[in-house]
């Protein structure tokens, strides 16, 4: 019997693994800067979370690429001008 885990269960280890509590907090963060007020604290966890969903949609665009072999194999987008020395 093959002992080795189906491509399936190893891609619901990995999802399983990386899911986690990702909910930014003024609370988990030391701020250096001293007399600031909570506006200013909100406004720099805004920034901070806004810039973790836009790095996350970076990532889960890549895996969705590495999936699909077609477009894993059309990563270099290149013209089909630049195959041609312009002779």
């Amino acid at each position: 019997m093959n002992s080795f885990p189906s491509a399936a269960d190893r891609d619901a280890a990995k999802r399983a693994a990386l899911q986690r509590d990702e909910t930014l907090v003024a609370a988990d963060f030391t701020f250096k800067t001293r007399n600031l007020s909570t506006a200013e604290k909100a406004a720099a966890v805004a920034a901070l979370a806004a810039l973790r969903t836009a790095e996350n949609k970076l990532l889960k665009k890549r895996e969705r690429i590495e999936r699909d072999p077609w477009r894993r194999s059309q990563r270099a987008q290149r013209r089909i001008e630049e195959f041609f020395d312009g002779t």
